[in-house]
């Protein structure tokens, strides 16, 4: 007597299964065709055997590394505040012999290094960083962000390490060093 009223609930069920099992296959599938980037940005030394480098010892390196499986081309490095709006500072990638250079096209696995020398670093033009970095500069700097672009538009964002905040706040106020200590 309830086999029949258990067997009514067979095609709803399976109907349930089969849709289920569409939407995760196309969830798949759609995970392979997105751009995904990890992203780091901080104060780095280079150690060598022999003499410094000419552009010195100390960098500021924007890390990306392509995680995703799609190739992705990056074309743009910016500094934003998330507390001054609509306002974005260009970086170009550093003339050090280590940098990556823009654009570049990066594989499944593959990482660019885009390194800054502190010393070529000080010549920007400090008011971009005054405007972004407004006082207090030791809570404003926890919401200065890296942004890299590529070339499908898709911007990606990274906080900065805590040291170079700290020495971006020495760099406005104009107490900035070449050397890390």
């Amino acid at each position: 007597m309830d086999w029949p009223l258990i067997n009514s609930f067979a095609g709803w069920v399976s109907g349930i299964g089969t849709l289920l099992a569409v939407i995760v296959s196309l969830y798949l599938a759609r995970q392979d065709s997105r751009i995904r980037l990890k992203l780091s940005a901080g104060l780095r030394q280079v150690f060598t055997t022999g003499p410094a480098p000419p552009e010195g010892r100390d960098f500021i390196v924007i890390s990306v590394t392509n995680i995703g499986r799609r190739a992705a081309s990056v074309t743009g490095l910016f500094w934003k505040s998330m507390l001054v709006r609509n306002f974005y500072a260009m970086q170009n990638p550093g003339r050090a012999p280590l940098s990556a250079q823009l654009p570049i096209r990066l594989q499944d696995g593959e990482g660019a290094d885009f390194t800054i020398a502190l010393r070529d670093f000080i010549s920007n033009d400090r008011a971009a960083f005054l405007r972004m970095l407004p006082r207090p500069r030791s809570f404003t700097a926890r919401f200065l962000r890296v942004h890299v672009r590529t070339s499908t538009g898709k911007v990606f964002r990274v906080r900065i390490e805590q040291d170079l905040g700290q020495w971006l706040m020495e760099y406005v106020e104009g107490k900035a060093k070449t050397e890390i200590e």
